[in-house]
Order: C-alpha cells, then sequence, then structure tokens
C-alpha cells in the first residue's frame, strides 16, 4: 500500500519524521500463525489471541541511542478487529516498566471501514523522559466490536523528528577502518612524523568522524581512568563503572541493570564482549550530541528521574579520585567495585585497627581487647533462646566512628 492513502495533511507531516529502528520484546497475547514478529516484516500481521478483545499490548525496544516517539503508523486488516481506543506509552528504567503514557490516540472508523493506512502524529506536549526512553508500549483497549481478536498489520512504523547517527557512525567505523589500515602503512618509508600509534589513531577518528582534538582528548580522560592497565579494552563491569559515576552517591542503589544493559547493547554489537576506544568515542559523541539537544546533561540523559538538575553539582567530578601517593581509588569509591564480603572484611580490619589507639592512655596491663565481630544476638520470640545472627554493615559502620563507653565491653 504506497503512501498515498494518507490524507494530504499527514503525508506532509509524514515527510518531516525518521523512522526508528525498534524489535519486539513482548505482547499481551498472539495467535499461534501471526506473531508479533510479523510487524517487523513488510506482510502479514499480528493478532491477539482468539477471544482477547480487550487491553491488549505490543512492548518495543529501540535499536538506536533513543529519541522520543512522535508518530506512529500501521496498516488497518479489517474495520472489526481495528484497535480502536489506544495509547502510546513509555518506561526509562525496565522492559517492565513502570510505564508512562506519552500520548493517546483514536483510529476513526473511516480509516477502519476502508482498510486504509493509519498514521498518527501526536499533539500532546513531550514529557519528561521521553527523550532516552528504551522502551516503548502500543496499548490498545479495544476494537470495533469483534469478540475475535484484535490485529494489526505490518509494517509497523515508529517515528521520531530526528533520530542519533550512532547507526550511521558503526557503518562508517565498519567501511572506513579497512581502506585506512590498507592506505596507510606503518613501515618505516610511510613514518615521515614521530607520531605514536595512539596519536595516529586520535587523528584518525578525528578525521573519519569530524571531531575536535579537544573531544578525542575528553574521550581519553573518560576512558583512560577505567582502563587503568592501559589494555585498550573495556569489559561490562568496566561500562557500568563508568555509567554509575553520573548518579550521585545516594542515588545509585536506584539505577537498574537493564537500562546500563540496553547501552551497552547499543555500543557492543561486534558481540566481542568488550568495548574498545572508537566504539566509546562514537557512542560518547552521539551521547553528548544528544543531550546538547534536550539541554540535558549526560547524567539526566541516561538516569531520567534519577539524575536531576540540582544534583548535578555531585556529580561534576565523573571520574576516579586518584591517590598521587599510592595510584589507588579514593575510598569513596569503593562501594562501587567491592562485594558485601569485602566490604565486611574492610570493616572488621578499621574495627580493629581503631580500637587499640583509643585505649593508647591505658597501662600496658590492661585487659586483652575482646574480638570484633560482625554477629549480634537475637531473642527468638518463640523459644526465648538467643542466637547469633550477622549484624548489617550499617550497624557495623557505625562502630567505626562510637564513642569510647559504646566500643567498651
Amino acid at each position: 500500500m504506497l503512501d498515498s492513502s494518507l490524507p494530504p495533511e499527514q503525508k506532509e507531516e509524514k515527510e518531516e519524521l525518521v523512522e526508528m529502528p525498534f524489535k519486539v520484546i513482548s505482547w499481551s497475547s498472539q495467535r499461534g500463525n501471526f506473531p508479533a514478529y510479523n510487524l517487523l516484516g513488510t506482510s502479514s500481521c499480528w493478532q491477539s489471541e482468539i477471544g482477547m478483545t480487550r487491553d491488549q499490548h505490543l512492548t518495543f525496544e529501540l535499536e538506536d541511542v533513543p529519541a522520543p516517539l512522535v508518530a506512529i503508523q500501521f496498516e488497518v486488516v479489517t474495520k472489526e478487529v481495528t484497535p480502536k481506543r489506544c495509547k502510546l506509552m513509555f518506561s526509562t528504567n525496565s522492559p517492565m516498566g513502570p510505564w508512562q503514557t506519552a500520548w493517546t490516540f483514536f483510529v476513526s472508523e473511516m480509516v477502519a471501514e476502508r482498510g486504509l493506512r493509519f498514521f498518527n502524529k501526536s499533539k500532546e506536549e513531550m514529557k519528561d523522559g521521553m527523550e532516552s526512553a528504551p522502551w516503548w508500549r502500543l496499548a490498545m483497549a479495544d476494537n470495533y466490536s469483534s469478540q475475535a481478536c484484535i490485529a494489526i498489520a505490518a509494517p509497523l512504523k515508529l517515528l521520531v523528528e530526528g533520530r542519533g547517527n550512532h547507526a550511521w557512525l558503526k557503518q562508517v567505523k565498519k567501511t572506513t577502518i579497512s581502506s585506512f589500515l590498507d592506505n596507510f602503512s606503518f613501515g618505516a618509508n610511510r613514518l615521515a612524523s614521530n607520531l605514536s600509534v595512539q596519536e595516529k589513531m586520535d587523528k584518525r577518528l578525528a578525521t573519519t568522524y569530524k571531531l575536535s582534538p579537544e573531544f578525542i582528548a575528553d574521550a581519553h580522560t573518560h576512558f583512560d581512568a577505567i582502563d587503568r592497565a592501559l589494555s585498550g579494552h573495556w569489559n561490562k563491569k568496566d561500562w557500568q563503572h563508568w555509567m554509575v559515576q553520573f548518579i550521585p552517591p545516594r542515588e545509585r542503589n536506584k539505577a537498574t541493570s537493564e537500562r546500563m544493559t540496553f547501552f551497552w547493547n547499543r555500543l557492543e554489537k561486534d558481540l566481542d564482549f568488550r568495548i574498545d576506544f572508537e566504539e566509546f568515542v562514537i557512542f560518547l559523541h552521539v551521547l553528548k550530541q544528544t543531550a546538547e539537544g534536550f539541554d540535558m546533561s549526560l547524567g539526566e540523559l541516561l538516569f531520567p528521574g534519577i539524575v536531576k538538575k540540582e544534583c548535578l553539582e555531585e556529580t561534576d567530578e565523573l571520574l576516579p579520585v586518584k591517590n598521587p601517593e599510592e595510584g589507588v581509588q579514593d575510598p569513596a569509591d569503593f562501594s562501587l567495585t567491592l562485594s558485601r564480603s569485602k566490604q565486611e572484611q574492610l570493616i572488621r580490619e578499621v574495627v580493629a585497627q581503631s580500637l587499640p589507639k583509643r585505649r593508647t592512655s591505658l597501662l600496658s596491663t590492661a585487659p586483652e581487647m575482646p574480638d570484633i565481630s560482625l554477629m549480634g544476638t537475637r531473642r527468638s520470640p518463640r523459644t526465648g533462646r538467643s542466637s547469633k545472627t550477622p549484624m548489617s554493615i550499617e550497624r557495623a559502620s557505625l562502630l567505626i566512628g562510637a564513642p569510647q563507653n559504646e566500643l567498651s565491653p
């Protein structure tokens, strides 16, 4: 079916929009021969399970750097099974929600009767979080009186006013890296300058992707702070460590692993389970462009609802602080990398070291210090017996700075 099926005013609106690539990740129900994946093709359709004609939905995950969806388009099957009252929803945390309504729309009876292509562009103001939402849901409340199912035909299109050029940059990388290596030999006859291998790579990145030397230097600052072994790669743990630095310490427990994994999958597309510097430069460039377009910080774009403008002062220093004498990570950042058992061991050592210092004024014949343990006494309300139970990290942490009378046996 051609776009001529759209009214002239809708055709003009559609020409201003860009299609966003996506995949179908879940659905309320589907009929065996008409699965939701059919909507990614150019023919066939999706049908809900027989008898499921109320409150059906399809959930999508965007396959590029997120941008706010402003329009939707799909084909009509027949009037009776066409969805009637619909809404498009979004989630910034995970594919399971929570969900917020972006806008609602109604499929007119005229479109359903004539089997026309349906197109709807939002007339509502953009909601907070839409610009960085990776997951979207088409919710359909009912249909036009059919008791059989709800159905829409392929192709389904999600449209934006503009989207990140991450996919394009990845393609540029694939097509230029091999030709660059072929045309630029590192042999002695080609080395006209004393540039290092890294400097040559930086120069190539700046030329290929039209980036400033200042941006490349800034990317190195981010990348090398995590890649302290100078391996030239990040694993997923390194990636999460970099991401979490954009969140104020008091809010870091609110970040979801699904959101971090979403951005990891947008970046790590060659399936080698690691990120090289060039992939990071591409991602950081698109991320900054997107954030500037919405007048947001990187933290606000990556973690909407968690990082807010009033919290930016807490996240100005995005990189771990280094101890100039030992060259190690600042202790304030240990909570990002240490497991619970390691934290418990660290607390034991700190508490054990702090107690003798508090007793330096005592005689050498002072009684032996009691054993410090992260165990507390708990009395069973049923039997009245006492038992040893693990003490919480928070309680043990308080002992480090507790007054002497609280630490005494």
